[in-house]
């Protein structure tokens, strides 16, 4: 099994309460105690048996077990469920010996987002390890997305796929949809359930092979897509100053939808606080932070306009965000109330924009770019240091580095 890391948002856990930060679940209710937004979940041990916590579905982040336990669950916090982690009336397992059967990510992939090529990297010491041709005028790097060992990528008007095990481009692809009637790639987030876009005023879900639309729903004016593991988040409204969320499968508008904030330059969502974190570059800049299960706000901070907020990524390990402002900069707040954890520091020459997280090394990837270069960027999770060989220069401007 490769191991798999992306952004995404993981709901809260609520069981059977042991302490405010740590919340258990009894085996013998098989589940009953093990409940978030009307989901059952499954309650399991963990790898060393010390505990049970609730698990809940996680496919996107968690393609192996598609389990991640919940945010109140310890060390365990946010952690996708290992193989070694079986249900609690299933019997136990070799902790260690499982645990060293989840190989850390070998190779980073970086799309260019300017040129149709991709770019491979080892994981470990950023090595150059080639490229990889794309197919002329599909320009990958607007969105990038791994799901089940396949590279999801999308242009302007066009679609494609690359499965990194057989390093291919499957038969039908790339795919031209006309943004004006069909769907619009650039603006979209792939997950387990399909590809889901945007068409002129309406949010449409496509699945398939070929891809179809098979859900529609009207949204006024919508922009700005992002993805958790249960909901689409979406930026609607003439000014983009409203975040409405919607079913992932239904498509339904979730409880307490849409809620206003300020206009909306990226929404960035977690996979284990139940957070969602609005980028605004309106005015001097802001940033916001919502709740993702009642998208009610926890905060706002006004940046100014030389630390513009461009990127950011959740560290739900340390309970904090961290964001990519101005010109190479990187700086930390906290996930409970935005208070700054950490003095902003230059990390790089350009803008820190798209992340990725690799949760056995305790690194964070990110591209950062200009209009006409990039460089992949490796911080120490703990000092949000660069790593040794860190930064390495880019071709070009370039995407979300992906890990596998």
């Amino acid at each position: 099994m490769r191991w798999r890391v992306l952004v995404g948002v993981a709901a809260l856990a609520s069981s059977a309460c042991v302490s405010k930060d740590v919340v258990t679940c009894d085996p013998a209710q098989q589940g009953a105690d093990c409940l978030q937004g009307g989901i059952t979940g499954t309650c399991v041990a963990t790898c060393d048996g010390t505990a049970h916590y609730c698990g809940f579905p996680a496919p996107f982040d968690c393609p192996g077990s598609e389990l991640k336990f919940g945010v109140l669950s310890g060390e365990w916090s946010a952690r996708c469920v290992e193989e070694c982690s079986l249900p609690a009336d299933a019997g136990g397992s070799d902790a260690n010996e499982s645990d060293a059967q989840t190989p850390a990510p070998a190779n980073v992939y970086v799309a260019g987002s300017v040129s149709d090529e991709m770019w491979l990297f080892d994981a470990v010491d950023l090595s150059s390890l080639g490229t990889v041709a794309l197919p002329h005028g599909n320009r990958a790097g607007y969105s990038i997305t791994l799901v089940g060992g396949v590279l999801w990528m999308s242009s302007f008007d066009q679609i494609a796929k690359y499965d990194l095990l057989s390093h291919t481009i499957p038969a039908g692809y790339p795919r031209y949809m006309d943004p004006a009637h069909t769907c619009d790639p650039y603006t979209s987030v792939f997950g387990p359930e399909g590809w889901t876009c945007l068409a002129g005023e309406t949010l449409q879900r496509w699945t398939g092979e070929p891809l179809v639309s098979v859900k529609s729903r009207p949204v006024t004016a919508p922009d700005r897509l992002a993805r958790s593991e249960g909901r689409i988040l979406v930026a609607v409204g003439s000014e983009q100053t409203q975040v409405a969320a919607f079913d992932t499968v239904t498509l339904n508008p979730a409880p307490g939808s849409p809620v206003t904030t300020n206009k909306v330059f990226k929404l960035v969502a977690d996979a284990g606080s139940d957070r969602i974190l609005v980028l605004s570059l309106a005015g001097p800049g802001s940033i916001e932070l919502l709740r993702e299960s009642t998208l009610e706000s926890l905060g706002k901070k006004d940046l100014s306009s030389t630390t513009s907020p461009l990127g950011a990524i959740f560290d739900a390990k340390r309970h904090r965000v961290i964001v990519g402002i101005g010109f190479g900069f990187i700086t930390a707040y906290s996930t409970d109330d935005l208070s700054p954890v950490r003095l902003p520091s230059a990390v790089s020459s350009y803008p820190l924009i798209h992340f990725a997280y690799d949760a056995v090394r305790d690194r964070f990837y990110a591209a950062a770019s200009s209009f006409s270069d990039g460089e992949l960027v490796v911080l120490d999770g703990e000092t949000l240091e660069n790593v040794a060989g860190s930064p390495v220069p880019l071709p070009g401007p370039a995407s979300s580095p992906v890990l596998y």
